[in-house]
């Protein structure tokens, strides 16, 4: 499969295949984050407010919509109303130097900018409203009691295939970072492949950043398939001791991790992802050693 080709036809979009599993089962479990459940109807539901919201702010097809936000149900919120209002995220990691968050809100052209802090606790990206690289609206999803007074209808904009769904920079460690867009149809085309099939990716770890493009498996892999994204917690490392708390918790069945990370759990905890039925891990070479240590302390896993 050539992901990517614009040459692929057809395809579907996130909207289309995400009001699908609203349909089907919209009691169903679509996002947990520690004690906190959100359902698939009130996912939608959330998202529709805020998607109303980005809409009357000026949001049109395929504009950009910066998220600056740490892993939480708000952050699922935001990045399925933006492709609802038919705009196009691009995620904001707020550890990142101030320099590159300024270089991507000004080669994006950024139409809003979502946060989850006030603008003084976003500060240490120098992110403002008032910020040169930056001059347009900014919501605070987490405290605007305003967006309760939208619509949670779903606002009805037609979206297509082939349409920008989110531009994700790459690390720049061979040159200036570069804007990688990517399609709904890339999305979807991820999301419905048999490499998925069979359930083993019905609970699936939420904890890569935004602006890493793990983020797209670890959300749309399970939304998009009536399975449940867990959130983990955005103050936690997920380490060995994390990866097993966490499946034991919340029955995990599939993550995803750098190849570095998986290294360092083979080491320390090789037994840590017993419960799980498969582990993706890439990005760099992976030490055989480290697979050969955790197969034979899991077995059944792959």
């Amino acid at each position: 499969r050539l992901v990517g080709s614009d040459a692929r036809p057809g395809g579907t979009t996130v909207p289309a295949l995400f009001a699908a599993q609203v349909t089907a089962d919209p009691t169903g479990t679509a996002l947990v984050q520690g004690e906190r459940a959100v359902g698939y109807r009130e996912l939608d539901a959330r998202a529709n407010r805020l998607a109303h919201r980005l809409i009357g702010l000026g949001v049109r097809s395929e504009d950009c919509v910066a998220v600056l936000m740490r892993r939480s149900d708000h952050l699922v919120v935001a990045l399925l109303a933006v492709l609802k209002a038919g705009g196009a995220y691009v995620g904001l990691d707020p550890r990142a130097p101030r320099a590159r968050t300024r270089r991507i809100l000004a080669e994006t052209r950024a139409a809003v900018l979502l946060t989850d802090a006030e603008p003084t606790d976003v500060q240490p990206t120098d992110v403002q409203p008032t910020d040169e690289a930056y001059g347009g609206p900014l919501v605070v999803t987490a405290t605007d009691l305003t967006l309760a007074t939208e619509p949670d209808t779903d606002p009805g904009i037609q979206v297509h295939p082939a349409q920008l769904a989110y531009v994700s920079y790459t690390s720049g460690s061979t040159g200036t970072p570069k804007g990688v867009a990517v399609p709904h149809r890339d999305i979807t085309a991820l999301a419905t492949d048999s490499a998925f099939d069979g359930g083993a990716h019905a609970r699936v770890l939420v904890h890569s950043p935004t602006a890493f493009d793990a983020s797209t498996y670890e959300m749309w892999v399970p939304l998009l398939n009536g399975g449940t994204a867990v959130v983990a917690d955005p103050d936690e490392d997920v380490d060995a001791a994390a990866v097993a708390r966490l499946t034991e918790r919340h029955g995990l069945t599939a993550l995803w991790l750098t190849a570095g990370l998986f290294r360092l759990a083979a080491e320390e905890d090789p037994g840590c992802f017993t419960g799980l039925r498969q582990v993706w891990t890439g990005g760099e070479a992976v030490p055989v050693a480290a697979v050969r240590r955790v197969l034979a302390a899991c077995p059944g896993l792959t």
